[in-house]
């Protein structure tokens, strides 16, 4: 991507997407990145013993079983917000995509839980979070904050961890407001 995008470039990475991003980082820094909570392991596996029955419930075919047991296990959502998130139109959507996270959540578990070795990433970081994710998430950005030396945090107020889709227009003005910091 970085070579599509020219020398320029500021990558934007949201969740496992922040995570690759961050991978990438540490072996190629692009002008500037954007990670919206990417789901570091740094207090134990994200995956760990639910891993098995979440495979399990895909095998089967039960995407809306395996989508319940990712929010509760991978992303540890609160039973009554996945009760609420069960009656939305885009639930399907989403357990169609369960497949994938097996793959993704042993990519997480694997990636380490050291936050020091980024310490040496010294390009701008924009760290978004929003005000109503998972605690564990948001914990993870500021941690990251911590270390990296030129990060910075911004909350989404009112958002959880999909405000690129309830809120896009701020969050394209959290985007700009940090690529303008850039090029200015």
């Amino acid at each position: 991507m970085l070579d599509l995008a020219g020398p320029d470039a500021i990558l934007l990475g949201h969740s496992y997407g922040a995570l690759v991003t961050l991978g990438v980082a540490l072996t190629r820094p692009p002008v500037g990145f954007i990670l919206y909570e990417p789901p570091l392991p740094i207090d134990g596996p994200v995956g760990g013993d639910a891993l098995p029955a979440f495979e399990q419930a895909v095998h089967d075919g039960d995407l809306g079983h395996a989508l319940t047991l990712g929010l509760r296990n991978f992303v540890r959502l609160p039973e009554a917000v996945i009760e609420a998130f069960r009656r939305e139109a885009v639930w399907p959507v989403r357990a169609s995509m369960t497949p994938t996270w097996a793959r993704e959540i042993r990519a997480i578990d694997s990636f380490g839980h050291d936050l020091e070795r980024f310490a040496a990433l010294t390009v701008p970081t924009l760290l978004v979070v929003g005000e109503l994710s998972p605690p564990w998430l948001t914990d993870i950005s500021r941690r990251l904050r911590q270390v990296m030396p030129n990060g910075d945090v911004v909350e989404m107020p009112g958002q959880a961890h999909d405000a690129y889709v309830t809120d896009p227009k701020a969050m394209a003005g959290a985007i700009l407001a940090f690529a303008s910091k850039l090029t200015a």
